[in-house]
């Protein structure tokens, strides 16, 4: 098998213990070229197989550090030991992190609808939080969307305050110019849902 110069140069550095990303780094090359001539050559990262307690030991110790590279170097094993014994953790954590994010969206939004008013400014529609959106009264003066976003409250309620309150309906009659925002308008609307 013929090795190139980059290929010599990759296995030496491995053989020295340099990780990929050092030896990546060291050659200027790809990580993947790495990656793929140490798995080529037999030399790929190896896991170690290690004892029950100490895997229980190292699952315990990545909860606490919430760090495969701290865990690591506190067990004394390699990275991809600790990523391989982690990866149901690492994925659960990624999850718990996700529905947090998803929860405080959902309080923000809560919250951002009671402060305009809880229902929509036209026809006074309130029974699902969903159907409840934020329309910009003025496009030019829209710093950013509301929904989606996980700014701290009050960044979030200055630009409310540049909104109106709308249903779905409402919002996508308004957007459509089926129904005008001034102000005669809204007050006859509301006289009809009455």
């Amino acid at each position: 098998m013929l090795i190139s110069p980059i290929e010599q140069n990759i296995i030496d550095l491995r053989k020295k213990k340099y990780t990929y990303h050092n030896i990546s780094k060291e050659l200027n090359c790809p990580l993947t070229t790495v990656q793929k001539t140490c798995f080529k050559f037999g030399i790929a990262v190896k896991i170690q197989k290690l004892p029950a307690e100490t895997i229980s030991l190292l699952k315990e110790t990545y909860k606490q550090t919430k760090s495969q590279r701290k865990t690591a170097k506190l067990i004394g094993c390699s990275k991809s030991t600790v990523a391989y014994y982690t990866q149901g953790l690492k994925e659960k954590r990624k999850k718990q992190l996700v529905n947090g994010v998803i929860s405080w969206r959902r309080r923000t939004k809560e919250k951002l609808v009671a402060y305009k008013g809880g229902k929509c400014e036209v026809c006074e529609y309130d029974r699902c939080l969903q159907a409840l959106e934020f329309h910009h009264l003025n496009p030019e003066e829209k710093d950013f969307t509301i929904s989606g976003k996980s700014w701290s409250f009050e960044r979030m309620k200055a630009e409310v305050d540049k909104c109106i309150l709308l249903c779905s309906n409402c919002h996508q009659e308004v957007e459509h110019g089926i129904i005008n925002l001034n102000k005669n308008i809204i007050n006859e609307k509301n006289s009809q849902y009455k």
